[in-house]
């Protein structure tokens, strides 16, 4: 008898650090979910900031400065892509411990009501079901991420590249033609010779 209410004290005793461990855990998560957002967000808004200068026509840039905003924004998308996916795989690794440290404890807490003769506590149950099915489907939530991240990346470098060096063509369809172009921002005048 000693040993099956040591054995039920114990039980309990696991439950409760079971529980504070997951509730831990998801306050973890939410960090985990916050600094993701965060960080998305500062690069957001970097790559606004160089958009604007590249598409302003008060700038001073040049074509050939194109190369600059080009590795400014690769390496800002370089450096946010690694930093989320630590991120994401940190936040993948922890609910699936969570999930596991769930199974766990409704599993004790089945026992521990077993060991009572009568209760109205229906059970602590947590709605997670974790499988391999579910594994795959975060892994793969998370590759969507990052590929819709380094899609609106390639789309800022693309328009780094671009968009310097489009502000200075005029227009002219003759490459070989003597005309002289002058720019200011969207505006343009070909000085042609008359011959």
């Amino acid at each position: 008898m000693e040993t099956k209410a040591g054995e039920e004290e114990e039980n309990k005793k696991r439950f409760k650090e079971l529980r504070k461990i997951c509730d831990k855990q998801e306050d973890r998560l939410q960090t985990l979910q916050a600094t993701a957002f965060q960080l998305a967000n500062y690069y957001f808004v970097f790559q606004g900031v160089i958009l604007t200068a590249t598409c302003s026509s008060a700038t001073s840039l040049k074509c050939s400065d194109r190369w600059f905003l080009f590795t400014v924004s690769l390496l800002a998308a370089l450096l946010n892509l690694v930093a989320l996916m630590i991120k994401g795989l940190e936040y993948v690794r922890i609910i699936e411990q969570q999930d596991q440290n769930w199974s766990e404890c409704n599993q004790l807490h089945r026992i521990i009501l077993q060991g009572k003769a009568s209760t109205t506590d229906r059970g602590y149950q947590y709605a997670g079901n974790y499988n391999g099915l579910t594994k795959c489907i975060r892994y793969c939530t998370l590759a969507g991420c990052m590929v819709l991240f380094i899609g609106f990346a390639v789309v800022t470098l693309v328009g780094c590249w671009l968009i310097v060096c489009s502000k200075y063509d005029c227009g002219s369809e003759n490459k070989k033609d003597k005309c002289i172009k002058f720019c200011q921002g969207p505006k343009c005048i070909r000085i042609c010779n008359g011959s």
